[in-house]
């Protein structure tokens, strides 16, 4: 049984897979430069938020890319 791809919805994955990335990239200092302080707290949880939900969908995107005969 041979699957096949939807080509355009591999892209979009990977676009919001780099995208999600680049975020990360960008809070990274932002949580470094304010550690100790409350406001460290809330760019370390959403830094997590943003980077779990551009990984999750990146995912669920690439399985609804595949499709078998079945």
């Amino acid at each position: 049984m041979t699957g096949s791809f939807d080509w355009g919805l591999v892209f979009l994955s990977i676009v919001i897979s780099v995208v999600a990335s680049f975020v990360m990239l960008d809070v990274v200092p932002r949580i470094a430069a304010s550690r100790n302080s409350r406001t460290g707290m809330f760019w370390l949880a959403g830094g997590a938020v943003a980077t779990g939900t551009g990984i999750w969908a990146a995912h669920f995107i690439s399985v609804l890319a595949f499709a078998l005969p079945i």
